[in-house]
């Protein structure tokens, strides 16, 4: 996986960023899951039949990752995101969005990205949607942090291609597939695609307790019949089967305690391979404790032989920075501080810091960041 890196100022000084967040985050905040301030509110339902309406999204976001070690380079987003866009509900159950996205680094003297969204929605069965178009992606997706990195908000956003939701029930799932790079006669770079599942079934809910069987998927595709590229196919996918449980005590200490493991399965289904490792496996296990003010997350990566083509280098066994180096035995303690806050109407912030420490090499990486994620709309209905 290739990444738009920004070269990182060594400045170390994490805890003076750390202090002026966490005067920000002073008043009260509210519990959130681990992407909250990221995700724009969803605006389907509110939508007037034979009307327009019209909204506006930018997140203005920090993320200093000080990495050392010998998998992947240490390196700092900072910038904006801006998308206003206009759409018009054909029915209460079918629309059309068109609009624009604008990335901008801090520093640049031009925007890194600007290209025009297009999206159709159709609802065709209560809780069941299809997207055509800019996806509900990245972040949204909600994948775990082995087969999926957070960075990809900023280097593969946005997310263009086909989608289902689906919300039904006990069952809840994202199923997508994304064209990250189109196929011109003589191009020469291959085609790029990738696609994932999401799988939720809630099987318990009862007297505070809750329980989950989870699937996740990703997969990712080099290839093409009309380029003129050398390099050969390339497929390679991960699969993640697991279980949630919860509880939620309700009170003001402590809202909710969820622990969860999976079992990360990957393989290369090229004809010619070309990493050391066709298969690896992983296991993931996570504590989560959460209260209105901050969630904490602890977590265990134990991984033999993996790789996958969507996460971070720090879980994988084989290097980003020297793609001959190798490791096949992993074991990495992730632990995440998270905070969020409304801070106005349509206006939320968030603060997060994580570290990963490696077991094996005994060395410490961590990264930091901070949010602010402000989202106006207009014509909408009313919340009830």
């Amino acid at each position: 996986m290739q990444h738009v890196k920004m070269k990182q100022v060594k400045t170390r000084k994490p805890a003076l960023i750390l202090l002026f967040c966490l005067l920000v985050f002073s008043l009260k905040s509210f519990p959130q899951q681990e992407y909250n301030t990221y995700l724009p509110e969803n605006l389907n339902d509110s939508l007037r039949p034979k009307s327009f309406s019209a909204s506006l999204a930018n997140n203005n976001f920090l993320k200093n990752n000080e990495y050392f070690g010998s998998f992947t380079e240490g390196f700092t987003y900072i910038g904006s995101i801006l998308q206003p866009e206009i759409t018009y509900a054909f029915t209460g159950n079918a629309s059309l969005t068109a609009g624009w996205f604008v990335k901008y680094y801090y520093g640049l003297e031009k925007i890194n990205r600007s290209i025009p969204v297009i999206r159709f929605n159709y609802q065709f069965m209560p809780g069941c949607r299809v997207i055509f178009g800019q996806l509900s992606g990245q972040l949204n997706h909600k994948l775990i942090e082995p087969i999926y990195s957070f960075d990809n908000y900023f280097v593969r956003n946005p997310e263009y291609g086909l989608q289902l939701l689906v919300d039904k029930h006990i069952i809840n799932a994202d199923v997508w597939l994304s064209w990250e790079h189109f196929l011109m006669p003589g191009d020469p770079e291959q085609e790029q695609i990738a696609g994932g599942i999401n799988l939720t079934c809630n099987f318990l809910n009862r007297n505070l307790f809750f329980a989950a069987a989870k699937f996740q998927s990703t997969i990712y595709h080099f290839g093409g019949q009309v380029d003129i590229s050398d390099l050969p196919m390339s497929t390679r996918t991960n699969l993640a089967p697991g279980l949630e449980l919860g509880y939620e005590p309700k009170n003001r200490m402590i809202n909710r305690i969820k622990l969860s493991g999976w079992w990360v399965q990957a393989l290369d289904l090229s004809p010619t391979p070309m990493l050391r490792y066709s298969k690896g496996y992983g296991i993931y296990t996570q504590a989560a404790a959460e209260n209105r003010f901050a969630t904490l997350i602890a977590a265990w990566w134990h991984a033999n032989s993996y790789f996958s083509p969507l996460a971070d280098h720090l879980f994988q066994s084989v290097s980003e920075v020297n793609p001959g180096y190798t490791e096949k035995l992993r074991d990495l303690l992730n632990v995440k501080l998270l905070l969020s806050q409304n801070i106005a109407p349509g206006v939320k912030a968030g603060l997060k810091f994580e570290s990963y420490y490696d077991l094996r090499n005994n060395r410490m990486d961590f990264s930091y960041g901070a949010n602010i994620l402000a989202q106006a709309n207009w014509g909408h209905k009313k919340a009830r």
